[in-house]
């Protein structure tokens, strides 16, 4: 089903959640790099969109309403998973100038890499990744050929010539219970 118009904009949704982060417009408008007023204009914009009265302007620093509060919970299950949209993308985009030069298994690439991403980012900031992925037989010929510097695969079974070690077990029928759950959470 598709979204219903109007559809609100993803960084004015960061924004607010950086509203009720510092507690400020001035703030959050600093962290996003923008001015004031700027701030200012894209909540109000991001209220109407939502139909919501989602800051208290009277006491003159933008007070979270309840629905305010709610639309932060809210968001932050779009706005994660956009985080990590842009971390994979920039490490699909990245040239062959890279430090890490990572393949990865379309199944691993979409459910781990992202979440390893972000957390290498954490611990190394100006860490350039590169992500190329394929099924487990081109990530072993990419690894072998040396034109990454890491493959991760599923399954238990590598060849002689590379070293191997599970990372994580996991059994499919637990992520489908996992997938599963969290869908009928996200319903509520």
């Amino acid at each position: 089903m598709p979204l219903t118009e109007p559809v609100p904009d993803v960084r004015s949704l960061d924004l607010l959640r950086s509203v009720a982060e510092t507690g400020s417009i001035h703030q959050a408008a600093l962290q996003h790099r923008i001015s004031q007023p700027a701030a200012s204009m894209r909540l109000r914009t991001l209220e109407k969109s939502l139909g919501l009265q989602l800051l208290d302007r009277s006491h003159g620093r933008g007070q979270l309403t309840s629905a305010g509060v709610a639309v932060v919970q809210w968001s932050e299950e779009v706005l994660e998973p956009m985080r990590q949209l842009q971390l994979g993308a920039r490490a699909l985009n990245a040239d062959a100038t890279t430090r890490l030069r990572v393949v990865a298994s379309l199944t691993v690439a979409e459910y781990l890499v992202p979440g390893w991403l972000a957390r290498l980012r954490d611990t190394d900031p100006t860490l350039v990744v590169s992500l190329q992925m394929g099924n487990s037989t081109h990530v072993t010929e990419v690894v072998l050929r040396g034109e990454a510097d890491i493959g991760f695969v599923e399954g238990r079974s590598a060849p002689f010539e590379l070293a191997s070690r599970v990372i994580r077990s996991t059994t499919w029928s637990s992520w489908s219970r996992r997938r599963a759950r969290s869908r009928s959470e996200r319903s509520r």
